[in-house]
Order: structure tokens, then C-alpha cells, then sequence
């Protein structure tokens, strides 16, 4: 069955890994292990721009739920798409990554610097709880993100300041005179 598969190269539509599904499994074997009826595969696979009757699939359906779910999720939502698609590539030995370019939330590297931290500890609490990898897969992608971030941030900072960046505003610690005086012992000492 060649509902207008590409000839030549692998494939990349929805509908053409369940044509390449039909080729590789037979309809029988394929109708077997998903439950569905032959002749709704039949649709799954045909050509939706040629035949009236094709209709969307399974990858179709999960790719508008998972679409769905960044859209209106917000960062949440970003985190949890990452975990289910992370849940059905893991058997195959897969991980998705993110391809959306690191991007600083704030506009200080210290505060860059801070929000890493943030995610680092979120990290280091999922891992606490014993979560499921999945999720401190998710909570290290954040991080990871985060690095990224600050990264571009510390970069960005560097070249508008000259090779110089404020990193955080602290004051220096004050001295006390007792250290005052452990510098002295160890100056006589050091003389010895």
C-alpha cells in the first residue's frame, strides 16, 4: 500500500509512519497488538491531501494534546509535554531535548546566577523524595536550561561591561581587630 509515501528517505508525517507500520507489522499483527479494526488503520494511514476518508491518528492526537498542554500549561505545562514525551521515547532508548534557545528570565547575571540555583535545589529536593526519574529527568532539564541561561546572561554581561561583570553587590567582610592580630602572629611567625 503506497498512499503517496515518499519513494526515497524515511517517514516524516504522521500518516506515513503508519503506512511504514502496515509494511512492517501486516494489518493482522498490527490490528492485534493496538486493538484496533483493520480497516481504521487502513485510514491512519492513508494520505489525508488524496483520500476523503483518512482520518487523524494516534501521533496526530497526541501531538495536539501535547501541543495543547505547552500551550496553556505555561512553564508547567513545557515541564510536563518534556515528561510525556520523555515517557514514550524512554523504551527506544531516546530523550528529548530541548531545542528552544536558552533565553535569561532576568537581566543581572546574579539573578541568573540565583535562579540556577533555584533549579538546582528543586532538583536536589525531587531527588530527595525518591521521584520517578522521569520527573528529576524534567527537574535536571531545567537546570540544565537554567545554566543556559545564565551562561547567555554572564556572556551578554561581560561584553557590554568590558571584560568586567558586577556579579552580585556584597560587602566586604569587616575585619576584626582579633584578626587583626592573628595576622600579626602570623607574620612574626612566618619571619622565624
Amino acid at each position: 500500500m503506497n498512499n503517496g509515501l515518499p519513494e526515497d528517505g524515511l517517514p516524516s508525517r504522521s500518516w506515513e509512519i503508519m503506512a511504514y507500520a502496515i509494511d512492517l507489522f501486516e494489518v493482522p499483527r498490527l490490528s492485534k497488538f493496538t486493538g484496533l479494526k483493520p480497516a481504521q488503520i487502513y485510514r491512519f494511514a492513508k494520505n489525508p491531501d488524496i483520500y476523503e476518508d483518512a482520518c487523524r491518528n494516534h501521533i496526530d492526537r497526541a501531538q495536539i494534546l501535547i501541543r495543547k498542554i505547552v500551550e496553556e500549561g505555561g512553564e508547567e505545562g513545557r515541564q510536563i509535554a518534556r515528561i510525556a514525551l520523555n515517557l514514550i521515547a524512554k523504551d527506544c532508548g531516546f530523550k528529548v531535548v530541548n531545542t528552544k534557545p536558552a533565553i535569561p528570565a532576568t537581566n543581572s547575571s546574579c539573578s541568573e546566577f540565583l535562579e540556577l540555583f533555584s533549579r538546582l535545589n528543586d532538583l536536589q529536593m525531587s531527588a530527595k523524595k525518591q521521584d520517578n526519574p522521569l520527573v528529576v529527568g524534567a527537574y535536571t532539564d531545567a537546570a540544565s536550561d537554567a545554566l543556559a541561561a545564565f551562561l547567555v546572561r554572564y556572556t551578554t554581561d561581560y561584553q557590554e561591561q568590558g571584560g568586567i561583570v558586577k556579579f552580585c553587590k556584597t560587602k566586604p567582610p569587616k575585619a576584626s581587630l582579633r584578626s587583626f592580630w592573628a595576622k600579626i602572629r602570623n607574620f612574626k611567625n612566618f619571619r622565624k
